[in-house]
């Protein structure tokens, strides 16, 4: 009986690790792709101002011509074609770069300086001049980094666990529910905060200036794309291993016993 609770629980920390391996290889691609966001700008153009009807009288309002680009944003850069015309496409690539508090995807050099001096002359808000929150970029990445961390430490103490009975507390499935949860706890955030990043800045506007001055405009024109939706995958993988560990059958008091009376009856030896 015992030892087929304890294949059990080996079986449990094996896909633990796959999961956790998984978590790793999901979040690292989301954050090297630009599929973040998807968006089609759209610019609005008078063809002809001059326009009169099949009578010789001048009409109304008019004709216009929309024409709607083609873009794909990341963490570090966007690309994509913005067009002046159908026929005359040009491809852009807009860098991420920082300062003073806000970021900008960065189409000319000092786009960053021109959207924080028209902000502070022109009192227009951030989103309208392209730009979006440095603090809660840099926190993205923070909190994304740390997930990727945490599952490689989750994958390792998982394998430590499969091969050995470790004697430390935190070396064994105790640590596995406490790099897990934090593995959650870090790829739940990476979600939710790009979700933020969306809907207040990006969603509203990512160009900057100079481009917003040919009359192109995102509003209603950007989605999220897959890159963002496979940052539920690692979220998913941590909260299974975590549910994977309590199933396992493992009894976590007896552990926390044996641990205090190692210590009891060694009095010299040091358990970290």
């Amino acid at each position: 009986m015992a030892v087929t609770s304890r294949k059990k629980q080996r079986a449990c920390i094996f896909t633990t690790i796959i999961l956790s391996l998984v978590a790793v290889a999901v979040l690292a691609t989301a954050i090297g792709t630009e599929n973040w966001i998807t968006s089609k700008p759209e610019r609005i153009e008078i063809t002809s101002p001059n326009t009169t009807s099949t009578n010789g009288n001048a009409t109304g309002d008019p004709p216009v011509e929309k024409e709607k680009g083609a873009m794909r944003l990341g963490l570090f850069r966007a690309v994509g074609t913005l067009t002046r015309s159908p026929l005359q496409p040009k491809h852009v690539q807009l860098n991420i770069t920082c300062g003073s508090g806000y970021c900008i995807y960065e189409y000319e050099e000092n786009d960053l300086n021109g959207a924080l001096k028209a902000m502070e002359d022109k009192g227009v808000n951030p989103q309208e001049v392209g730009l979006f929150s440095r603090g809660l970029f840099v926190s993205l990445m923070i909190f994304a980094s740390l997930a990727l961390i945490l599952g490689m430490v989750s994958a390792i103490f998982g394998l430590i666990n499969v091969v050995t009975k470790p004697i430390e507390t935190i070396n064994g499935p105790l640590g596995l529910f406490i790099w897990n949860g934090l593995g959650f706890t870090f790829s739940l955030t990476t979600t939710l905060m790009y979700v933020w990043l969306f809907e207040k800045y990006l969603s509203v506007n990512y160009l900057p200036e100079k481009i917003i001055n040919y009359e192109y405009y995102t509003a209603d024109e950007t989605w999220l794309d897959w890159s963002f939706y496979l940052t539920i995958v690692p979220v998913v993988c941590f909260l299974i291993n975590i549910l994977l560990v309590f199933l396992s059958g493992i009894n976590f008091q007896p552990m926390l016993r044996r641990r205090e009376d190692i210590s009891s009856n060694n009095p010299d030896m040091i358990l970290y």
